[in-house]
């Protein structure tokens, strides 16, 4: 609105995905529909340099930014002597990060979108910022089909935290676990698995009752086992795993680890981490 003259009626009609290169683009369909220009209206009214912020929106948490978003074309608004209508794309980008994040947001339904549009209103009497909301809502079936054109309708999308809430005598274990990212990220697979080790390492030396599931899983019959237990004899083996990333093979030779090797010990480690965090704090309530 410019002026309190109406310059256009912005609506969405579809959502699709869209992958890149190390992202994935969500692309917003939107149709402006302008009115025509009234005789006696002011002159030279339009809007431009239009720019786009999306956010996401939940009953429990409220709005969320989600990023900016980028028409793919320049778009002004403009009335001319006739009603017309310029459809249009507006594209978010996405990291694997972002989309995880977004899945564990939408939970196990669909999704409700915000666009803040954000422009320069021009008339003859001046220029000032002009802006607009839309909402779009996604149910669960059109958000699959969104999924499978990003490509990871297939794919196990999962997330595992450090447990950065973890007792200060985990901290060293913390940090190994944080290094471990760092190299994973970096493309150091070794260096992922031997931090790996060390962070393992740290939450035994550091967990009395870690150490004592891990001891007394080592000749006990599995069907017995609790589970805190078969967690701990899941410890060792994810330990035992590690060994060569941390030491050289009976050649001398350090063992070469693949990224789908890093990643498998990276997450494990991260998930025992966040299991021992629970058993230390559980512990801590029985003694308190």
């Amino acid at each position: 609105m410019v002026h309190n003259y109406i310059m256009a009626d912005v609506q969405t009609t579809d959502v699709i995905g869209e992958r890149g290169l190390g992202a994935y683009m969500l692309k917003f369909s939107i149709t402006v529909a302008i009115p025509n220009q009234y005789p006696g209206d002011p002159a030279g009214m339009l809007i431009d340099n239009l720019r786009a912020n999306v956010w996401v929106q939940s009953a429990n948490r409220g709005r969320l930014l989600l990023g900016p978003g980028e028409f793919e074309q320049p778009l002004i608004i403009r009335r001319l002597n006739h009603a017309t209508s310029q459809p249009s794309l507006l594209r978010v980008m996405l990291s694997d990060r972002q989309l995880l994040a977004l899945e564990e947001f939408r939970g196990n339904g669909g999704l409700v979108f915000e666009i803040e549009l954000i422009g320069l209103a021009h008339a003859p009497n001046g220029t000032h910022c002009a802006t607009d909301n839309v909402r779009v809502e996604v149910n669960l079936s059109d958000w699959v089909k969104v999924l499978q054109s990003l490509g990871v309708a297939d794919s196990f999308v999962v997330g595992v935290e450090a447990p950065l809430d973890a007792p200060p005598q985990m901290a060293n274990a913390v940090e190994y676990l944080k290094k471990a990212r760092r190299a994973l990220a970096a493309g150091e697979y070794e260096q992922t698995v031997s931090f790996c080790r060390q962070s393992l390492d740290s939450l035994r030396s550091t967990s009395p009752t870690l150490k004592e599931l891990s001891e007394s899983v080592r000749n006990g019959k599995s069907n017995g086992f609790s589970k805190s237990q078969r967690a701990a004899a899941l410890y060792n083996a994810v330990r035992n795993y590690t060994h060569l990333g941390h030491h050289l093979d009976d050649a001398g030779q350090p063992a070469l680890f693949s990224r789908r090797d890093a990643v498998m010990v990276l997450t494990t480690t991260a998930s025992l981490a966040g299991m021992v965090a629970e058993l230390e704090s559980m512990q801590a309530d029985v003694e308190t």
